[in-house]
């Protein structure tokens, strides 16, 4: 799995306003017509449409059965930390092109990313998509909150993208559905050991999730900085979110071991097992 820092807490904010930012574009897309653009063009086909249409210019890749779409900006944001106004309008033009090609595609990839760089202060922001969800959430198929919970967004400072405009410092590959869904559970877990219900009382010390050779591995460190009744534990909390991506994604994800890790122990489960109230496959304290 690549390793890709997740840094969600501190910049929660920014991160549901570029959510909803591209969330609102996808929205107003109703595909009426048979595919009209071929796969095997999409490079070129989401390329020209940005530079005809907008006069944005951003690099494809392809790799396998993923699709990468790179926009470098500078200064993303204000000091106040909100979208400046072209940066925005110009990411819904891209993020409108890349809806507009997929929903008109013939044998559409798996997975898109769309890679967006502060060339100027150096950082990077990811967002990946999975097609499949996405095509779902075109037709009403899940909800819009469902199909936010459903996409991964990974923001990390990045000295490389400084003066990147050709994307050179982009490593394209092709996503697997597993480290997608690892990507899925740290991020939503993320949001929930940080939400106002938990912050005054557990304080996130460490959040991991990995996949590797079909293995996933979740570990959390939460400390408990306030008693209150009924506390929520941590390991039991890591694993009913493995539990509801697993539900989701199901064999496709190609997960046949996951092990859910503490300071304290350590779990590790089949699938099956998993959802087996008590029953794992090993216990380490």
């Amino acid at each position: 799995m690549k390793k890709i820092n997740h840094h969600l807490r501190k910049y929660k904010k920014f991160a549901l306003l570029l959510f909803l930012l591209l969330t609102t574009s996808c929205s107003k897309i109703i595909e009426t017509t048979p595919p009209t653009y071929s796969r095997k063009d999409i490079v070129n086909i989401i390329k020209k449409m940005c530079y005809d249409e907008f006069n944005i210019t951003v690099q494809v890749w392809e790799v396998g059965d993923s699709i990468w779409v790179y926009a470098p900006f500078e200064d993303i944001i204000t000091e106040k930390g909100e979208w400046r106004k072209e940066v925005s309008t110009d990411l819904d033009r891209i993020y409108l092109s890349l809806a507009r090609t997929i929903l008109s595609m013939d044998r559409r990839p798996l997975f898109y990313c769309f890679a967006i760089s502060d060339i100027k202060n150096g950082y990077d922001i990811y967002f990946i998509w999975y097609i499949p969800d996405f095509m779902m959430f075109q037709f009403g198929y899940i909800s819009r909150g469902q199909f936010l919970e459903r996409r991964a967004l990974i923001y990390f400072p990045n000295p490389a993208a400084i003066n990147d405009k050709e994307g050179n410092h982009i490593k394209p590959y092709d996503i697997s559905l597993g480290e997608f869904v690892a990507y899925l559970i740290s991020q939503n877990l993320q949001i929930k050991f940080t939400s106002d219900e938990l912050k005054d009382i557990l304080q996130l010390e460490k959040l991991t999730t990995d996949y590797q050779n079909t293995k996933l591995t979740v570990e959390v460190d939460a400390k408990i900085t306030k008693y209150q009744p009924n506390l929520i534990d941590p390991i039991e909390e890591a694993k009913s979110m493995v539990k509801k991506f697993l539900k989701i994604y199901g064999e496709k994800a190609n997960i046949t071991e996951i092990e859910i890790k503490t300071p304290l122990q350590s779990r590790i489960y089949s699938p099956k097992a998993l959802f087996e109230e008590n029953i794992f496959l090993k216990k380490t304290i």
